[in-house]
């Protein structure tokens, strides 16, 4: 009877211990991994129509404070690194975003820029981004779709 109260006593004090919270943990990590990715580019105004389409293997990963140095197009250095993402599509089309715990992008424009996008459930991310320089020259939309490897 001693060692079953002694027993009942342990297991009380073991689980009125204060576990880790689990949002505690980085929510971007199960966002990130290697993807393949579709980019389909659509370009219209004065110059013609055109639609082009291109295949990439790329990842997306946590966003690093020396990712800073890469200069994104409107990164937001003022925000924490701990919320943000690299979708490296390419060596040469990699992008920075906001993610939030939901698995959407904080968007992002300006006057001749925008881009949002979202996961969409666990194994594939949706990607818009749009780019329309003035009035007088080509807009182009780039939909990009990635699909976790």
């Amino acid at each position: 009877m001693r060692s079953f109260s002694f027993l009942v006593i342990l297991l009380l004090i073991v689980s009125s211990c204060e576990k880790d919270k689990i949002g505690d943990a980085d929510y971007r990590v199960s966002y990130t991994g290697e993807f393949n990715f579709v980019v389909t580019s659509s370009t219209t105004g004065p110059g013609g129509n055109d639609l082009d389409t291109n295949y990439y293997s790329g990842s997306i990963r946590k966003y690093q404070v020396s990712d800073s140095s890469l200069h994104f197009y409107l990164d937001d250095l003022s925000i924490d690194p701990s919320k943000k993402i690299v979708v490296e599509i390419s060596q040469s089309l990699k992008l920075s975003t906001v993610l939030n715990e939901d698995g959407s992008f904080v968007e992002k424009s300006d006057s001749i820029f925008n881009q949002s996008g979202a996961y969409v459930g666990y194994n594939s991310v949706d990607i818009i981004r749009y780019v329309n320089p003035t009035a007088t020259f080509d807009e182009t939309t780039h939909m990009i779709t990635g699909t976790r490897l």
